[in-house]
């Protein structure tokens, strides 16, 4: 009897330490989990740093004291150097979800002046990739673009944006103001999300931030508006979010 408790005391114990770390509770993010402002800097194959750093959402009024970064993995990376107070902004590029294993980044801003009014593609993106062998990060593409058309059957007009869960998000045909999504395993869109007028580029999606209620965070760049002479910039980071209750239908083909 008693070695039978034991083996049902072991077996329940398994079972919540796996509920905590699906949960999150005990491992940083994955690299194509999607997770709001998961960074990576990438030097070369033995070089690198992907990191999560929450700093800007944390220190809004009422949210948490500020957590320190979260590493996911490294190699041959000085952490301090992006541990530094004021330096975490100022280092890593964001990475998008392009599969469970897989993430991207999108950079090198569209030309554009004040009095631009779209986008133009593609952009310049590197997709990153957990070598499965030995668990190093290592650049399998310079072109997203083409690698979600292989393997999410979109076409040259759809531009991909990333991939939570079974859900694929690209904008279509230019336009900046509609980001669709559907799954995998169907071939048009049914829903999209609005975004503000005045978006002038996209580059990716990711999970919402906690405890918002959202679910989906939308991250490009909105033109300066009049009141911003505070602000030398042109223009400002967006990240919209989103719920999928509240996604809009589709009329036609995107």
């Amino acid at each position: 009897m008693n070695a039978t408790l034991r083996i049902i005391s072991f077996l329940l114990f398994m079972v919540a330490a796996s509920f905590r770390l699906f949960a999150g509770e005990d491992l940083p993010p994955g690299l194509g989990s999607g997770a709001p402002c998961l960074r990576i800097i990438w030097n070369a194959t033995n070089q690198y740093i992907v990191f999560n750093d929450l700093s800007y959402v944390q220190s809004w009024p009422g949210w948490p004291e500020k957590k320190p970064i979260q590493v996911l993995t490294k190699r041959n990376f000085d952490i301090h150097t992006i541990t530094e107070p004021g330096l975490e902004h100022q280092n890593g590029i964001e990475i998008y979800p392009f599969d469970e294993d897989t993430a991207f980044f999108c950079m090198g801003r569209s030309e554009w002046s004040p009095y631009y009014k779209t986008c133009s593609w593609p952009r310049k993106t590197c997709v990153f990739s957990i070598n499965t062998t030995n668990g190093e990060i290592i650049l399998v593409s310079k072109n997203v673009y083409v690698l979600a058309r292989s393997r999410y059957g979109l076409t040259t007009n759809q531009l991909f944006l990333g991939k939570i869960g079974t859900n694929i998000f690209y904008c279509a045909n230019r336009d900046l103001r509609k980001v669709y999504y559907r799954t995998t395993a169907e071939s048009q869109a049914a829903h999209y999300f609005k975004l503000p007028r005045n978006v002038i580029d996209l580059d990716g999606v990711t999970r919402a931030v906690e405890n918002t209620n959202k679910d989906v965070a939308v991250c490009g760049t909105v033109k300066a508006g009049w009141f911003d002479w505070f602000d030398p910039a042109d223009a400002h980071g967006l990240s919209s979010e989103f719920s999928f209750k509240d996604a809009k239908h589709v009329k036609g083909n995107q």
